[in-house]
């Protein structure tokens, strides 16, 4: 549980980033180098996965559990544009949010 700190730093980070690429070009990007982030969080436990829908005006960031955390309940934790979180399993073991 304590590793899902890192996947939600991730999609913090990425989303604050998206928000300011917004801000310049009025549209959301799906290439992560465009925000000159890395594909992976910090500490390395969640991978990104970024899309964007309805013409780059909305995006979905979803941060993949991997290595030793790929076991985690929660799976995937996942942020949108609109600031909603969402996750891929379930919460047997915690809170995935």
């Amino acid at each position: 549980r304590a590793r899902r700190a890192d996947g939600k730093e991730l999609l913090m980070r990425v989303a604050a980033a998206q928000e300011r690429y917004y801000t310049a070009l009025n549209k959301y990007t799906d290439d992560v180098s465009k925000l000159n982030l890395s594909d992976k969080s910090e500490h390395q436990y969640y991978e990104l996965d970024l899309a964007t829908a309805n013409n780059d005006q909305s995006f979905t960031a979803t941060a993949r559990p991997d290595g030793v955390q790929a076991p985690d309940k929660c799976g995937e934790l996942i942020l949108t544009s609109t600031g909603a979180r969402d996750f891929s399993g379930n919460e047997s073991n915690g809170k995935c949010w």
